[in-house]
Order: C-alpha cells, then structure tokens, then sequence
C-alpha cells in the first residue's frame, strides 16, 4: 500500500481539523505568524518593493483569506490595501489580517464584475472540506474533466469531488469611484469581467495590473497596456515575450518610460 504523500496528509489534517471546528483558528494563527516572519506567499510580489513610499491604493481582488495582502505589506509598507472577497467562508482571515495591519488596510465582503448583480459561485468540496481557492463563478471550470480529477487529487488524494452552489454579491467597479495605482486579480477565470466593470477606472486612473495568468493580455492591450513578467533575478519586471508563469503585470503605456528610468522596467 503507497504511503500518502505530504500534500494528502496536510489535507487530512485539514479536513480533521475542520469537523473540530478549530481550522479557521489554526490558519488566523499561521498567517499571523507567517506575517510576522517577512513571509512573502508568492514571490511575483517583489517588485512592488520598488514602490515602497507610495501611498496609492493596491487593490485586492479576489483577496482568499488575505495572503495576497499580508504578501504586499510585506514588500511596501506605505500603500493602503483594500481586498475583495465574495465567498464569506473567507472572512475570518481577513478579520485576522485587519488586526495586525491596522488602518493601513480594509476589506469588502463582495466580488466584482462586469455589472451589480447577484450571481451564482460554484465550489469544490471533498469530504466535505471545500477547496475554496479553486471557488469560481465559472462553472465549466469545476467540471470533472480528467485534468481537474487529478489536480484534485493530487491536493486531496480522493478521486472525485462535489460541488457547492452559493449566491453571492457583485458589484462594478467603476460604480465605487475609487483610485487605485495598483490591481491585483486573482478570480479563477472571471478576469475579463473584473476588468470589464472597471473601464472607466482603467481609463482614469492607469494602475498598474496584476493578474494569475495571461487570459486578460488582449482586453488590456486594447486599451494602451504591455504585458510583463516578474523578473526573479533583479525583482524588476521584464517584457513577458515567451514567459510562462503563474503572474504577470501589465502597465500602461504612457507609463513605460517613468518606470524604466525608475528601474521598476528592466528591459535588457
């Protein structure tokens, strides 16, 4: 009989832990402890390091329990942060995060979309402990395809999985008349809708984007942005030619020639 790997044992552990009822305790204590160690989730947030005494807004979307937060106050210490979350199972972490960044930081229980309304998130379960980082409002990406199977299963060591439907609240962007600098989205699929309830704000304000992925390039080429990728060596951005990973960054052209003379564009 195959011993179990890491990955399923951690899962179990979770799952055990959750029927406890003392998981959300566990993982508030994890990122308070991971916060207070300079912990950085994934390393594509470096480069905001070469921000640091800027005071715009970065704005979280699609903020989980609030790594993606805790991440970029670890690398700039001077940019408020505001997240957004749909999924109220996540809001213990965010509580969590409120606490230790204080008024720096602030946090809405909705996501965002093309329009105001309420629709349907769909998320995986197994055993009855949901993987809500793979939550997403795109059903047709939690269908149980082989590649989803053993992605699951390489988490969970389970073949097979459940889903749970939740409505959930939406909202524009454009609507809450804000003035990012930076954006960060991160929603499972669903990033053309973010960015489609923030035109009016794209067209305003420029931020700097982030995104998971690289699904977003031709809507924000379209509107004057180049694509970039963390550039791990000299935590600059470089052009994203050819790059495969899991962030890239996009900046508005007229941008460009300030952030190369800043070394935050490093284009050789």
């Amino acid at each position: 009989m195959a011993l179990a790997s890491p990955k399923h044992l951690k899962f179990r552990a979770r799952s055990w832990l959750n029927r406890l009822g003392v998981w959300q305790r566990i993982e508030s204590w994890r990122l308070e402890r991971r916060f207070r160690r300079g912990f950085i989730h994934e390393p594509d947030f470096n480069p905001f390091r070469r921000f640091e005494g800027n005071r715009g807004l970065f704005v979280d979307v699609g903020a989980n329990i609030g790594q993606s937060a805790l991440s970029f106050r670890v690398v700039n210490k001077t940019s408020p942060i505001l997240s957004f979350e749909p999924n109220p199972e996540m809001e213990f972490g965010l509580r969590t995060v409120k606490k230790l960044l204080g008024a720096g930081f602030d946090y809405r229980m909705h996501g965002l979309g093309e329009r105001t309304e309420t629709k349907t998130l769909y998320a995986p379960f197994v055993n009855g402990t949901p993987l809500s980082q793979f939550a997403t409002f795109r059903p047709e990406g939690l269908e149980a395809t082989p590649e989803r199977r053993r992605m699951f299963k390489e988490i969970t060591g389970v073949d097979g999985f459940d889903v749970v439907k939740q409505s959930l609240h939406l909202v524009r962007f454009d609507e809450l008349e804000l003035a990012p600098e930076f954006v960060k989205i991160d929603v499972e699929g669903t990033e053309i809708d973010v960015l489609a309830g923030m035109e009016e704000t794209l067209s305003r304000c420029r931020p700097l984007i982030m995104t998971e992925g690289n699904a977003a390039q031709p809507h924000l080429e379209a509107r004057g942005y180049r694509m970039y990728a963390h550039n791990s060596a000299s935590n600059t951005l470089s052009p994203a030619t050819g790059a495969v990973g899991l962030n890239f960054f996009f900046v508005a052209e007229e941008k460009v020639a300030d952030l190369t003379k800043r070394e935050v564009i490093q284009t050789s």
